[in-house]
């Protein structure tokens, strides 16, 4: 009886020859480097390596978010991992896409508007894995960094539209079989916020303090009338702020379509109510005067007191919003936000009776 043999796969092959690294990376290596996505937000996809494993897409834009760091994992003729943390995950909130095992890695943490300037990829050169990547950024940083026995072959340049990294794609097993990233394809022009809600804002919300700006008293102890006035002014500070973090994830200021909550006085009772929808920056303050006056006339015996009050309206409360983002090349995308809002605001000026205010029935003097 002949005897069977095995043939042992080795965990660490041979470099590709000649002629099948030509037909490799014809059939698997570069199998769509013009592939276009979300044609007019993203810049054209390059997707380099091997047709295995599945397939995973963080769209990181779609959220709201940038890629803000990596660490690439290599083996000796493949990447084997990636990690990728978006804007506003911890240190141990990344993504994970292939094996580590115990393999060398290297990281990249992008700094405040720092972007890409140029960025390259490279297949194994078989056309079975993901194997090299390099990129450069407008702070003079680069990252370059791949597998460490089997050389680099083809070069695929990818472009990166505006530089703003905003997501991911990959093949992935055990190892990163093909690689690709998602770009802004032109820089954005503006950031605005629409549909700004405040869920939990009532009527009756509380932080609405009365402030006494200045109080008057007048007696006329004569045989005759008297004229009084009563009038004055104070420079009152007002702000709102809508927290987000859209501006730590595209470096971009924000602007707002939305109603403001205001002090309001409703049947003799004080309360919150929601403003004309108007545009904000994400952050205001300004000083507003608030000014009064008052006058009459006092007849014999008579006494008024008088106190000048306004209410201080304070508020910290959740407001939720849709962030729609414009490209400079006329595009757009949009996403869900939630955040903080912070308003400081104040009513205008009544002048009433102080709490001691009482006609005083006494003889006038001669």
């Amino acid at each position: 009886m002949a005897q069977a043999t095995c043939k042992r796969v080795s965990s660490h092959p041979a470099p590709p020859t000649a002629s099948s690294v030509a037909e490799d990376l014809l059939k698997l290596s570069h199998q769509n480097c013009s592939r276009r996505s979300n044609a007019e937000v993203t810049a054209p996809l390059s997707f380099i390596g091997g047709r295995g494993g599945s397939q995973h897409v963080v769209r990181g834009w779609q959220e709201g978010k940038r890629i803000t760091k990596l660490r690439v994992y290599r083996g000796a003729w493949q990447i084997k991992a990636v990690r990728l943390w978006l804007s506003g995950d911890g240190d141990n909130e990344y993504q994970q896409f292939g094996e580590p095992g115990g393999s060398d890695s290297a990281e990249f943490a992008f700094q405040d508007g720092e972007v890409v300037t140029k960025m390259s990829l490279w297949g194994n050169g078989a056309g079975t894995r993901a194997g090299w990547i390099y990129f450069r950024t407008n702070k003079g940083r680069s990252f370059d960094y791949g597998m460490y026995d089997w050389p680099k072959k083809t070069e695929y340049p990818v472009n990166v539209g505006s530089g703003i990294l905003v997501g991911a794609i990959y093949n992935a097993g055990a190892d990163i079989d093909a690689h690709g990233y998602y770009f802004l394809d032109s820089p954005i022009a503006r950031a605005r916020a629409t549909d700004v809600s405040y869920p939990t804002l009532t009527f009756d919300t509380h932080q609405i303090t009365p402030i006494s700006l200045d109080s008057y008293s007048q007696y006329n102890s004569s045989y005759n009338p008297i004229s009084w006035e009563f009038s004055g002014s104070h420079q009152a500070k007002r702000s709102q702020k809508w927290s987000s973090q859209i501006g730590n994830a595209f470096s971009v200021s924000l602007t707002l379509e939305a109603q403001i909550p205001t002090v309001v006085k409703v049947g003799g009772q004080f309360g919150w109510q929601l403003s004309v929808v108007s545009t904000h920056e994400a952050e205001e303050e300004d000083t507003h005067s608030l000014t009064w006056k008052v006058g009459g006339t006092l007849q014999p015996l008579e006494a008024i007191n008088l106190v000048a009050l306004t209410r201080r309206g304070k508020l910290s409360l959740p407001y939720s919003s849709t962030i729609v983002i414009t490209l400079k090349n006329g595009a757009t995308f949009s996403f869900p936000s939630s955040g903080t809002y912070e308003g400081l605001c104040y009513t205008g000026v009544e002048v009433t009776d102080a709490p001691s205010a009482s006609r005083l029935n006494a003889k006038p003097k001669s």
